[in-house]
């Protein structure tokens, strides 16, 4: 027989909380948090297709899965110092390093899964303006034409 875990317990004994919250880019966001700074995100898209804000982390590994629709996840090549974007279809996977800029975009109707993983302290997220001026001012078209979908 299983025994239920109420949230007082999974806060003191293992550090864990929620927090579910709606993003000012509509996104509703369903988080599952240790006090290490790793956790699990459900991400549903808003009425819109948005970006998201531009970061970084320091520690933390980001694993995304895709469930429903596309993202497509915009970093500065490091070497080339160019904007890449990869689009990452239903079904598929992608990874994000510690200290790679990034932003995603989703549109609407997409369902994400991110597990953050490898943290070192509880708030490991530093904002990445730089790339935010160069990914807010695409729109979904523009992704579409050269997302080869």
């Amino acid at each position: 027989m299983m025994n239920e875990i109420g949230p007082e317990v999974a806060l003191s004994e293992f550090g864990i909380d929620t927090l579910h919250e709606t993003m000012p880019n509509g996104e509703k966001r369903f988080r599952l948090r240790r006090d290490t700074g790793d956790g699990y995100v459900l991400t549903v898209s808003g009425d819109h297709g948005a970006w998201q804000s531009s970061h970084y982390h320091e520690h933390i590994s980001e694993y995304y899965l895709v469930e429903r629709e596309w993202i497509a996840i915009a970093s500065i090549n490091p070497v080339k110092h160019a904007l890449e974007i990869e689009f990452i279809r239903e079904g598929a996977t992608f990874c994000v390093a510690p200290n790679v800029p990034h932003n995603v975009y989703l549109p609407s109707g997409a369902i994400v899964h991110t597990i953050k993983m490898n943290s070192q302290i509880p708030s490991d997220w530093i904002p990445a303006p730089e790339l935010d001026e160069l990914t807010k001012k695409i729109c979904e078209a523009e992704l579409m034409e050269v997302s080869h979908f």
